[in-house]
């Protein structure tokens, strides 16, 4: 009897010096992936309601931004044999993990899948019929394996600009669908009829929001700055140079036109597109297969804060049609997606360019920039 009390005693302050700290807790959490800390919600309780807080949540959104960020490549957007979403840690890995996609069953009914953006953890897909009409759209958690169909919202329309964000304010995710209207007696200088759509995660609507004056030139934006969406767009349909640099702010929900640089360029043409670079603002200037040039705005929002930041030449990058930074790695190289093929280190001390080796890459991909989260899709 005494030793079994003994022994419940000795147990017990195992059990109590065992116990961490809370904040200490939390560190060694914040250091696991989203697979483990779904299965660690069981531990016990106080586990629980730790990695289900919002404050946990985010510190791991920031965690995993800095410590852990992905690729996700999408092949699905091709006309080729792959029809498969592949994730790589680039920093760490030199293999695709193959993403276990819940919706190929209801995939083979449409021509391909896009991704239109990643936000968060939080992927936002479209599929269509080889119209891009992306009437049929999905929010997925890669990592939870959440899913959740947005309401149809049918269109005749062959051209439709969408993005993805979230307003960092109220904190809300939401899906901006532009859809321009068909017009045949349209001639060259005019701006289509637009109609403007947006949903909010949690409404289980799309509202309308009015039309732009201005026609977007990519079908979807992966850059993603200060709660808003960029695109380039031009301000008469059809133009092969994009005039403006424009903005979906997520807590307004209204768009802007953006400051540009001053290029300083008289007579050479380009082509630009807008990204990510550094947590900042970026446009890439692409002067055909001579080089492209990156400028970042410093300070978001001031013209005067845009700097000619890099430029990459051709002998650099051999053999290039269209080359597109994806981010920053370490503290002197940038991230390339180069044709849709390959991925590229730039060094922007040396001024040189190698593969980054990876296996497993589908034959043709384009590259969206991606963590995982514990975000959950049920609002309320």
């Amino acid at each position: 009897m005494m030793e079994s009390s003994k022994k419940g005693k000795e147990e017990k302050e195992i059990q109590g010096n065992a116990v961490l700290p809370q904040d200490v807790v939390e560190e060694i959490l914040l250091r696991l992936p989203v697979k483990s800390l779904l299965r660690f919600k069981c531990v016990c309780k106080s586990w629980c309601a730790l990695i289900k807080s919002p404050r946990f949540q985010s510190k791991q959104i920031q965690s995993t931004t800095e410590n852990s960020p992905l690729l996700i490549l999408n092949g699905r957007a091709f006309d080729v044999d792959d029809h498969d979403l592949y994730t790589v840690d680039y920093g760490s890995s030199n293999q695709v993990r193959k993403l276990d996609f819940p919706f190929d069953s209801f995939a083979k009914f449409f021509d391909r899948v896009d991704v239109v953006g990643s936000c968060n953890g939080l992927v936002c897909l479209a599929f269509s019929d080889g119209q891009y009409c992306w009437d049929t759209i999905c929010l997925w958690n890669p990592a939870t394996r959440e899913q959740k169909f947005l309401p149809t919202i049918y269109s005749t329309s062959h051209y439709v600009s969408m993005g993805f964000c979230f307003d960092p304010i109220v904190n809300e995710y939401k899906v901006v669908r532009v859809v321009y209207l068909s017009n045949p007696f349209a001639s060259n200088t005019d701006v289509l009829k637009s109609d403007v759509r947006v949903y909010t995660l949690g409404s289980d609507e799309w509202r309308r929001i009015g039309d732009i004056p201005y026609h977007i030139d990519d079908r979807v934006s992966m850059a993603i700055v200060s709660g808003a969406v960029h695109w380039t767009a031009s301000y008469t349909y059809p133009c092969r140079m994009s005039e403006l640099v424009i903005s979906f702010d997520s807590a307004q929900e209204m768009f802007r036109e953006l400051p540009q640089p001053d290029y300083g360029y008289s007579n050479e043409k380009f082509i630009k597109h807008v990204g990510v670079l550094g947590g900042c603002l970026s446009i890439f200037c692409h002067f055909s297969i001579e080089r492209v040039e990156i400028w970042v705005m410093k300070d978001y929002g001031l013209k005067e804060s845009w700097i000619k930041q890099f430029v990459i030449g051709a002998p650099t990058i051999s053999g290039f049609f269209y080359i597109r930074p994806l981010g920053l790695w370490k503290s002197d190289e940038i991230l390339l997606e180069k044709d849709e093929r390959l991925l590229v280190l730039y060094d922007t001390k040396s001024k040189r360019g190698r593969e980054r080796r990876i296996l497993g890459l589908p034959q043709r991909f384009y590259s969206v920039n991606h963590i995982e989260s514990l975000i959950s899709l049920t609002v309320g």
